[in-house]
């Protein structure tokens, strides 16, 4: 069989996977993206001709599929599985599984660390710093706060877990029925509590721009906005008014609607906005604990 890998997050377990490909007899060839992921039409350029792919944030769109024939597995690395035409997939009995591992906690990590960033204006310190500036700038606790999820899973849940040093308290909305030890709420009331406000929803149709002019005025002025799911759940346009208007009074996003960023994007201008490259889980520990499971996925296909 031949096999194209196309995640960058392969290249920590680089050796492990040519020695498994080796001992199973397989045909590989790496190829890997300079920016997030391939787009359909790059990634036609350098199919040739697998039976099995391994793809990051790849565009796995029909475009590229109506020309991958023998193509008859797709295995996306980590849990998101939206880059991919899933129903042309069906319709065409092409295999695709993904490999969530454990990355919620990293993910977890990483919020907590823009949420922390953001209140105590690390950003702000050190631009000071850099301009010959001794200036000590108020900044705020995150003790005693009211944290907001909107969307509670695992990463909601993993951060739950890091917060609990701070006496928050927690409130979250989600279309589920949900029983833990957290206060259940309503999206008017998530946004109007939240002083952190934390995106941790998968992104469908209903969740598609919710995030917008109008949830975001119901935000109290001195609350942050923290976004480690998918770009899409915010619409930007309504995010940078909030930020130029003062409606809310920060935002950390690991994660855009356009990825990477534009170069004119009006969130890279802001000091109180901290934007990372859609990079949360990407911890050794994290890609070496997915790679292992993509290993032990391809010993079933084969």
């Amino acid at each position: 069989m031949n096999i194209l890998v196309t995640c960058p997050r392969i290249k920590v377990s680089y050796k492990e996977f040519v020695n498994f490909f080796n001992s199973s007899g397989l045909n590989y060839q790496f190829s890997f993206p300079v920016d997030q992921g391939f787009t359909s039409r790059e990634l036609s350029s350098i199919y040739n001709n697998q039976e099995i792919i391994i793809v990051g944030d790849d565009q796995v769109d029909s475009t590229f599929l109506n020309d991958a024939k023998p193509l008859k597995h797709i295995i996306k690395w980590g849990k998101g599985i939206d880059s991919i035409d899933k129903h042309y997939c069906e319709d065409n009995n092409i295999n695709v599984v993904n490999s969530p591992g454990n990355l919620a906690k990293y993910v977890a990590e990483h919020a907590l660390t823009l949420t922390l960033s953001i209140q105590k204006k690390i950003k702000q310190n050190t631009d000071n710093l850099n301009s010959n500036l001794w200036f000590k700038e108020y900044s705020e606790t995150l003790f005693d706060k009211t944290i907001g999820f909107l969307g509670f899973g695992a990463i909601a849940q993993e951060i739950s877990k890091l917060l609990s040093p701070f006496d928050v308290k927690i409130i979250f909305y989600d279309v589920r029925e949900i029983n833990n030890s957290f206060r259940q709420v309503s999206k008017e009331d998530l946004f109007n509590q939240s002083e952190v406000l934390y995106v941790t929803a998968e992104l469908n149709e209903n969740t598609k721009n919710m995030v917008n002019k109008n949830t975001l005025k119901l935000m109290k002025k001195e609350s942050i906005l923290i976004n480690v799911s998918r770009g899409q759940i915010i619409n930007v346009k309504d995010l940078i008014h909030s930020l130029e208007s003062q409606i809310i009074n920060g935002a950390g996003l690991d994660v855009l609607e356009e990825e990477p960023i534009g170069n004119n994007n009006k969130l890279k201008n802001f000091e109180n906005v901290i934007i990372t490259c859609h990079n949360a889980s990407n911890t050794i520990e994290a890609s070496k604990e997915v790679n292992m499971m993509i290993i032990d996925i391809l010993k079933k296909i084969i």
